[in-house]
């Protein structure tokens, strides 16, 4: 009854609201004091979780992601992906998901992608004719690879909960990155041809030559990094310090930044880290909690009862998680 209470208890947090490090953190609490546990542990196990080397990637990495911003790349990776693409059916919107993941390997941020690319291209998009509904879903659906591709902070934070090679999961996440964009620009296609959408002369070569030499620093920023892990020269955390150096040599190269803006950056980078890490501290107390009563246990039991194969086992996995998201996106009442 207490394991029901306390997922209960967190369930209802979130749905009033509460941000998640406090549902979870408030929930592990509640637990630690019917379950006469000493605190002390509580804060054992948080401190534990994140006192890791393979944690320094996280701020590197975001410090990388926040200096290549502030090097305001995004009109060039946008003129790039222009160039590139652009004369494909569709062009805007197709320029819009290949600069999507150019972006991504510069912030690892689904948020950060967003956030630069749809303030300049969805009203660019509404304004060449895309009904608005479209240049949204574009901008959101391509800015989901940011997590795919690397740096990404997300299996950054995966593979040390996880206790998982984190540079096997970044170089794992490039194929299923292309996948992902291949299929968009593709659907984006025959969208297109139906609906008649617009598209660019293709670049010639002087123009593709000044579209590389402006945006191509943007794309060599995941090139060292995977490269780099690959070949062995370095480790994650020491990629992501590479990826930092990157970031302030290109600043020096585009001339283009100011001291305010490199203090901003470390700023962001801060608030960014504090947040992530507080909930992988409160997550890894919260697990602690499952393990000890047993519930993955009771929950792989109950996937066996439907069926052994692992293949099934892995769909049934997939259904829940998809059913779990599609609820937790419909709109709070009113009244919340």
């Amino acid at each position: 009854m207490l394991t029901i209470s306390i997922i209960g208890l967190l369930l209802v947090l979130l749905f009033m609201g509460l941000p998640l490090v406090f549902a979870i953190g408030a929930s592990s609490m509640v637990y630690f004091f019917f379950a006469d546990i000493n605190l002390a542990l509580l804060t054992q196990r948080m401190t534990a979780s994140i006192n890791s080397f393979l944690i320094l990637a996280i701020p590197f990495f975001f410090l990388a992601g926040e200096l290549m911003n502030a090097c305001k790349l995004t009109d060039r990776i946008i003129a790039l992906a222009k160039a590139l693409v652009g004369h494909i059916h569709g062009g805007l919107a197709q320029v819009n998901i290949f600069a999507s993941l150019i972006f991504s390997g510069m912030s690892g941020s689904p948020t950060a992608d967003t956030t630069a690319l749809g303030s300049v291209l969805i009203p660019a998009m509404k304004k060449e004719g895309y009904p608005a509904p479209f240049s949204a879903a574009v901008t959101v659906a391509s800015s989901m690879v940011g997590p795919m591709i690397p740096p990404s902070v997300a299996l950054v934070i995966y593979g040390t909960l996880a206790n998982v090679s984190i540079g096997r999961l970044l170089l794992a996440g490039i194929l299923p990155g292309f996948v992902i964009i291949g299929t968009q620009m593709l659907f984006t296609y025959f969208y297109a041809r139906k609906r008649d959408f617009p598209r660019y002369e293709r670049a010639t070569l002087p123009e593709l030559a000044t579209a590389i030499k402006g945006g191509g620093p943007a794309i060599l920023f995941p090139v060292i990094i995977v490269a780099g892990i690959l070949f062995g020269i370095f480790s994650p955390t020491e990629a992501a310090a590479v990826a930092v150096l990157y970031g302030l040599l290109l600043s020096l190269f585009y001339r283009n930044v100011k001291g305010a803006d490199i203090w901003g950056a470390i700023q962001n980078t801060a608030l960014g880290t504090a947040r992530i890490l507080s909930i992988i501290a409160v997550a890894s107390a919260f697990s602690w909690i499952m393990v000890r009563e047993q519930v993955p246990l009771a929950i792989a039991d109950g996937i066996s009862t439907i069926s052994e194969n692992p293949v099934i086992a892995l769909f049934v996995i997939v259904a829940m998680l998809l059913a779990s998201g599609f609820s937790w996106s419909r709109p709070l009442p009113r009244s919340f």
